[in-house]
């Protein structure tokens, strides 16, 4: 016969298997290891690192682009560096210039491998007004090509018009077959003169586009910026960070129509605004979203740190929620833009992100996280 401690224990370990199930509390990985790949403080001139993304090239190899910069935003020029990473031994093969252009700020870069094996990157540029502030001097690209003396990188050019219309700020590729969609945002002071979220299909490697669904307005007109999709059974999955505290989820056709969508910071007191810049992957037959989250712990500040959610495709809701940075609740100035990938080694999977984070008002650095995927799947 149990006595009520033995009662009290075992409703209490009920209590955290539920909410646990529900997302309600984090899970802390116990494996972590940390590798500054670019150090700020090692480089005399545009020493603020940020803004990473990744390209995987083979099971051991990847390419990772970043900002070379002044500060965060509102630069009066910036550019972009390439690593050629090797995955397997976490050692940098090649380090170069990727983009840069005089007057100008390349903010972020958004990988794409083409149908035809061709690599490009899609750039966010900026120019300071007569304000001093920073805005979007329409997207650019450049072509990457591996030779046996390295990546060879192109000048940069503004990327096609769709319709008359110009973009800005890349977020997100999905190939299926010989079609390339890209998730990509317009900005109404440019031509076109509409703010959206839209996606965009190209048949033929890049070289032109067509709209394909404007998404603001498929998904209620919300005031949308930094998003992600991938695709999911017959359709896709997208998610959506507003101006303001909403982070939202949907689950679309196979043409992006509505079919459904879930307010996940409405619903988790976890998520108190908006995830940064959001990141969609599927493994195991779940969806995950990664990106900078803030947080209010009890007697505390609100801290910044970087969270790894897991989603149920079902309900759209949050089945767990994991702290992959910062559960110490450090104050961490700026950071987590993080893009992730996986590295089998000896028949383990490791979870890896690269990401970008800056404490105490120093600047940020370009770091390597890694973790056991069966810790925190």
């Amino acid at each position: 016969m149990m006595n009520l401690k033995t009662i009290f224990c075992s409703f209490s370990l009920y209590i955290v298997a539920v909410l646990m199930a529900n997302g309600q509390h984090p899970i802390v990985p116990k494996y972590k290891t940390t590798q500054i790949l670019v150090s700020s403080d090692e480089l005399d001139t545009e020493s603020y690192l940020a803004f990473p993304s990744i390209l995987r090239l083979n099971p051991n190899e990847i390419l990772i682009s970043f900002k070379r910069g002044s500060k965060h935003g509102q630069d009066k020029e910036a550019r972009l560096e390439m690593l050629h990473f090797d995955t397997k031994n976490n050692e940098i093969i090649e380090q170069k210039s990727l983009a840069a252009d005089p007057g100008l700020v390349h903010q972020m870069g958004e990988w794409v491998r083409f149908p035809d094996g061709s690599i490009g990157l899609y750039i966010d540029t900026q120019h300071t007004g007569h304000d001093n502030d920073n805005y979007r001097a329409g997207l650019r690209e450049v072509r990457v090509q591996n030779t046996s003396q390295g990546f060879d990188v192109s000048p940069t050019q503004l990327a096609p018009k769709v319709n008359g219309r110009e973009y800005g700020y890349a977020f997100d590729f999905i190939n299926e077959g010989q079609i390339t969609y890209m998730l990509v945002m317009g900005f109404g002071y440019r031509p076109g003169e509409k703010w959206s979220v839209d996606v965009v299909q190209s048949k033929d490697n890049g070289r032109s586009w067509t709209l394909v669904r404007d998404l603001t307005e498929e998904f209620g007109g919300h005031r949308i910026n930094e998003s992600a999709f991938i695709p999911w059974e017959d359709g896709f999955v997208v998610t959506t960070r507003e101006y303001g505290p909403n982070q939202r989820i949907y689950l679309t056709d196979a043409d992006f129509k509505f079919i459904k969508e879930h307010n996940l910071s409405s619903e988790y007191d976890f998520m108190e605004s908006h995830i940064g810049r959001p990141r969609l992957f599927s493994k195991d037959g779940h969806i995950y979203l990664l990106g900078r989250n803030w947080r209010t712990e009890e007697g505390q500040e609100r801290k910044m740190e970087l969270g790894l959610f897991k989603i149920d495709p079902g309900t759209l809701k949050v089945k767990q929620w994991v702290v992959l940075d910062n559960s110490d609740r450090a104050d961490i100035t700026d950071g987590y833009y993080a893009v992730p990938y996986f590295q089998e080694k000896e028949g383990v999977t490791f979870f890896n992100v690269i990401n970008y984070k800056g404490a105490n008002r120093e600047n940020p650095n370009i770091e390597r996280y890694e973790f056991l995927w069966d810790e925190i799947r």
